[in-house]
């Protein structure tokens, strides 16, 4: 692959990535002498035309958006039954590494980074196009500059196209970021992206994803049906302000998260410039401190007016009046039917969404920390293929580090999973330096008996046993 050249310009420099669609390579541009990344289909894709179709869209849809914030599209084509993008290539790390790597980030640095993803999405939702896969993943943080880019518009969808490429079996999202109502397979909107962005900036905060499970199905029950705890409460130092802004954006009804992407940028900014100042930060108010107030206030040189978070509020008992036979009744059999449908629904999900279905896809299974050979059966179990690529890591010999898809991706049955393991350490022996090659002298051993009488002492000589000694290099010396 290392030496094809795509589109008769892309000269394929290295491997980048693997998604849950297709390759990525660093690419050279022949025509215009500059690194590109080519993105280019899975072989086993490109032969099903809904693949094709929704690769296409991708290119149209990022191919519309200019934002700093946004990986540009420069070329999309197709040869030889491939398909491939061509893409800005940015030198950096994902927000993924950063977090597997550092763990928690700083509220502030994180509500910056957050606020420029939210960017991005506002300039997408005012194109009219929908993500639908926002995730650490797809956020490039380049080096030296450390500008944030949204990447990976693979499932992106028009706001005002007919979900009709959105078939089940195909690829949706990744489980730990989807929001509920694409869990259940409803209507998604803008508001999706920005749920997914709070579950985003939850793990930035914390360090771990709001809810995991031991399947992409389990997570996403979750994102159904459970509440995260607010991210401060794993993390002491997220002040209160910036748990309201992430609870509210990964509310479960979509009316009650920000209206707009816009919306959510501007008080994340509010939040990084409170958190930043060490007097404002201090001066944030707390709900209980607010004696009543339903917004939580930040003090500083400007007054920013956040969402309000949970708080308790005094109820007044009364005793209920007794409720009729018949209206219980009826009351039961509508909880009853409302359980059967909601149940229904999860069964036919969890048909649709199973890794294990017959329709050609698998939900990749996590192998970080085995060892090659259980992680290479874990795969082969799930109908996966296993790639094996060395590389620097700090983990035991033969141990898996880390694993491109990652856990929990949906991708075709018989794709293949690059497993990365610590590349071999390579002992060198250097020998000693010598002036002169070594030499290899054979002594003879002689062994001298005493006389048994007064005679003359006699010699033997010395079995056919030698010594090597090898030769050194002498002092000069000197004949007088």
């Amino acid at each position: 692959m290392e030496e094809r050249v795509f589109g008769g310009r892309y000269q394929i420099v290295r491997h980048l990535a693997r998604g849950g669609m297709a390759e990525v390579y660093v690419a050279e541009d022949q025509l215009l002498n500059r690194i590109v990344a080519l993105k280019v289909l899975f072989p086993e894709l490109a032969r099903d035309e809904a693949f094709v179709e929704r690769f296409r869209r991708e290119a149209r849809a990022a191919a519309s958006l200019n934002h700093h914030n946004i990986v540009s599209v420069y070329d999309f084509g197709g040869e030889d039954d491939s398909w491939f993008i061509v893409m800005e290539y940015v030198e950096g790390r994902t927000l993924r590494d950063i977090i597997r790597d550092e763990g928690p980030m700083d509220p502030a640095r994180s509500a910056e980074l957050a606020s420029e993803v939210a960017a991005a999405l506002a300039a997408a939702h005012a194109q009219g196009i929908i993500h639908r896969d926002v995730k650490p993943a797809n956020v490039l943080i380049a080096a030296g500059t450390g500008t944030v880019k949204v990447a990976d518009f693979g499932i992106a969808r028009a706001a005002n196209v007919l979900q009709g490429l959105t078939m089940p079996g195909t690829v949706l999202g990744t489980a730990s970021y989807l929001s509920p109502e694409q869990a259940s397979g409803g209507e998604v909107d803008h508001r999706s992206d920005l749920y997914s962005l709070g579950m985003v900036l939850y793990e930035m905060l914390t360090g771990k994803a709001p809810f995991t499970g031991d399947s992409p199905v389990a997570i996403a029950y979750q994102q159904l049906k459970a509440t995260a705890p607010p991210p401060s409460t794993r993390n002491p130092r997220v002040p209160r302000a910036l748990d309201a802004v992430v609870m509210k954006a990964m509310s479960k009804d979509p009316a009650a998260r920000h209206g707009s992407a816009q919306e959510l940028r501007e008080e994340l900014l509010a939040v990084d410039r409170a958190v930043g100042d060490r007097d404002a930060t201090a001066a944030i108010v707390s709900p209980a401190a607010a004696a009543g107030e339903s917004t939580t206030v930040l003090a500083g040189s400007s007054t920013s007016v956040l969402p309000p978070v949970a708080q308790e509020h005094r109820v007044e008992r009364v005793a209920a009046a007794p409720v009729p036979p018949d209206v219980y009744r009826r009351r039961r059999a509508a909880v009853i039917a409302a359980v059967a449908l909601v149940a229904l629904a999860l069964i036919a999900f969890l048909v649709l969404s199973s890794g294990d279905d017959d329709r050609g896809t698998v939900a990749v299974p996590g192998v970080v920390g085995l060892s090659v050979a259980d992680a290479t059966r874990a795969l082969d179990d799930a109908g996966l293929r296993a790639q094996i690529t060395e590389r620097d890591a700090p983990v035991t010999a033969n141990q898996v580090a880390d694993q491109d898809p990652d856990a929990g991706v949906i991708i075709s049955r018989g794709a293949t999973v690059t497993l990365f393991v610590p590349r071999a350490v390579t002992t060198t022996t250097v020998s000693p330096t010598t002036t002169a090659a070594p030499v290899t002298t054979t002594v003879p051993v002689t062994t001298t008996q005493a006389p048994p009488t007064t005679g003359a002492p006699t010699t033997t000589r010395a079995p056919a046993t030698s010594i090597v000694v090898p030769t050194v290099p002498l002092l000069p010396t000197t004949t007088r």
